[in-house]
């Protein structure tokens, strides 16, 4: 059937194109007499900086990601937090009178735009400033949202990297109070020791280096070499003054690094945004919609529709004849 008629278009190509030409004209036509819309076209600078994102990706995990983020922002645009800003303010100065009205503007809107660069937020509508009014706040309306979910991005990462350096910091802080708590323990032991074993030179060799642990400078007398043992007594009392001190100071640190914790936890689980955008996107309102002179008719559209109805016109005549040119077969 196709081969038959691929031949009989050949043959008879005069007789397509005119078929064609009618088909173009009827359609031209009826553009013409249809009902026209004036349309607007706002911009919006749209730059994903995949290179500050990912530096190390190859140009395969650059393009997904582009498309991936793309996909979002394309969802994005047609969020109810993007176009229920756009409805209020339309409402509010007098261009939505009907719930109808506010799906019909919202499906007269079109966003053909590329990976990364120019965004083109079109709208249509019969009344040529409604149109450029709706294209304004459907670009506008996007490029808040957006860039409030950026900003909210970013302050959650910088909140997660707040945690991890709390969690650091308190892991940190836990083991110091484990060694000051070991080193007050032994100090103890020692002090318990006394005054027995105070004059063994091991003993006070000992004290010495614990309070070398605690960054204690020896300055009392049991700090000298044969030193009495009433001195060394002071020494250990001394040393186990100052664990005691440094091991509630470090209790108290890791006290307040606990709640700071919980408080960073609880405020980066605040800050965690549904859209989950990037923290390198940057978009910007690069050009607003100018209100449209004249109503917008697609006619190359138009063309190109009716010269492929004339054709299947052509097709749908020319299937019925038989090749030789006879009568139509007639089905049994």
């Amino acid at each position: 059937m196709i081969e038959r008629l691929y031949h009989a278009a050949v043959r008879n190509w005069p007789e397509v194109v005119a078929y064609s030409l009618a088909g173009a004209a009827v359609l031209w036509a009826f553009s013409l007499a249809g009902d026209h819309r004036y349309r607007a076209t706002a911009a919006v600078a749209v730059h994903h900086n995949v290179e500050r994102a990912h530096p190390d990706a190859n140009e395969r995990e650059m393009a997904e990601y582009l498309n991936r983020e793309t996909a979002l922002l394309e969802i994005v645009a047609y969020s109810d937090a993007v176009w229920e800003s756009v409805f209020e303010s339309l409402a509010e100065e007098g261009w939505l009178g009907t719930p109808g009205e506010t799906a019909r503007l919202f499906n007269r809107t079109r966003l053909p735009h590329p990976m990364d660069g120019e965004w083109q937020f079109v709208a249509s509508a019969e009344d040529p400033a409604l149109a450029a009014r709706l294209a304004n706040l459907w670009a506008g309306s996007f490029v808040d949202v957006v860039n409030e979910g950026v900003a909210t991005t970013f302050q959650a990462e910088a909140l997660r990297a707040r945690v991890w350096d709390l969690v650091r910091l308190l892991s940190e802080a836990k083991e110091s109070c484990l060694r000051t708590s070991r080193i007050a323990s032994q100090i103890e032991a020692l002090t318990e020791s006394l005054p027995g074993a105070a004059e063994d030179p091991a003993v006070q060799a000992q004290l010495l280096r614990l309070a070398a642990r605690l960054g204690m400078p020896c300055e009392v007398p049991g700090c000298e070499p044969g030193a009495a043992v009433d001195e060394i007594a002071a020494l250990a009392e001394a040393l186990a003054s100052a664990a005691s001190l440094d091991l509630r100071a470090c209790e108290s640190a890791v006290d307040g690094l606990e709640q700071d914790l919980d408080r960073a936890i609880a405020a980066a689980s605040e800050a965690v945004s549904s859209l989950e955008l990037s923290a390198y996107l940057e978009v910007s309102l690069l050009r607003q919609a100018g209100i449209p002179d004249e109503p917008y008719v697609p006619t190359g559209a138009y063309l190109i529709a009716g010269a492929l109805l004339g054709m299947a016109a052509w097709a749908a005549r020319n299937g019925l004849r038989p090749p030789d040119g006879g009568e139509p077969r007639q089905d049994a």
